[in-house]
């Protein structure tokens, strides 16, 4: 069903993605995420906000994004399962997240978390 842009998991409401969660139960975190660099011209926006089971992590966010923006998202932002390509810089609530543990960073209700990839540059 689709209504104004959201998306929930089975069902397209405002803007939003639902992951992982039973959608007849409204429970969980609101994380907004701002894509910066040069991750808006994959993502066809600069921001979303998507709805998580509370627990979640930068990584369940991650996979959450991956299946939203389908399979060719996940190499732009890995470079192997659980590593993060060179240019991939993410920020919870204004915070470089390896100083949160990383992947495993637990995501708070109203966290925003800011996903930035630098261009690529090569020359000699």
């Amino acid at each position: 069903m689709e209504t104004a842009g959201m998306e929930t998991a089975g069902m397209e409401t405002a803007g939003m993605e639902t992951a992982g969660m039973d959608t007849t139960q409204r429970s969980g975190i609101t994380v907004r995420v701002r894509f910066i660099g040069d991750l808006p011209a994959i993502t066809g926006q600069r921001a979303r906000t998507v709805i998580l089971p509370e627990g979640a992590t930068v990584g369940s966010l991650l996979e959450s994004l991956v299946r939203i923006y389908g399979p060719d998202f996940s190499p732009r932002l890995f470079s192997r399962p659980g590593k993060l390509h060179h240019t991939i810089f993410i920020f919870v609530d204004g915070e470089d997240f390896n100083e949160r543990g990383g992947l495993a960073a637990e995501l708070g209700e109203s966290s925003e978390v800011e996903l930035l990839m630098l261009p690529v540059i090569c020359g000699g």
